[in-house]
């Protein structure tokens, strides 16, 4: 079990990933490869989040971009739309702030519709979500203009 303070990467994928058996091995075979050569010491790879998040943490010193690139470059094979997908993660669907907004005004999301903020940077701040939309700091960028 990784420590609260396992530092994470999180990847929005919209669509959700189909296969994620095989990502999670792919990922599991490079982590097994970056504590061969010291970049971490321990590591996880989950896919969560109805197949919407691609939760990556380790243990150790903030990987190199060189190992993001690595990372990417297996994302790429197994779950390409996570290397453009948006950004933000609700219950159901990963969106723009503009598309959000929109379902906001629309009512197909509410104040209380889940959300994970995928900026976190420990395994603790992940695994306390998620939380309701309202909560967020997002809330006061996407928050429709009052009625009254």
């Amino acid at each position: 079990m990784l420590p609260d303070t396992a530092l994470v990467r999180i990847l929005t994928c919209e669509p959700p990933v189909a296969e994620a058996p095989a990502l999670v091995a792919a990922l599991d075979k490079l982590f097994a490869q970056f504590v061969r050569e010291d970049r971490c010491s321990a590591w996880t790879v989950t896919v969560e989040v109805a197949g919407r998040a691609v939760v990556l943490a380790w243990e150790g010193a903030p990987l190199s971009g060189c190992s993001h690139d690595k990372i990417n470059g297996v994302m790429g094979a197994f779950a390409p739309q996570a290397l453009i997908s948006p950004p933000i993660l609700i219950e159901g669907a990963c969106l723009m702030r503009g598309d959000l907004k929109r379902r906001l005004v629309a009512g197909e999301v509410a104040p209380t519709t889940p959300w994970w903020d995928v900026r976190v940077t420990t395994w603790a701040e992940w695994r306390r979500q998620p939380q309701e939309l309202a909560q967020g700091w997002l809330w006061a960028h996407v928050q429709p203009p009052s009625t009254a």
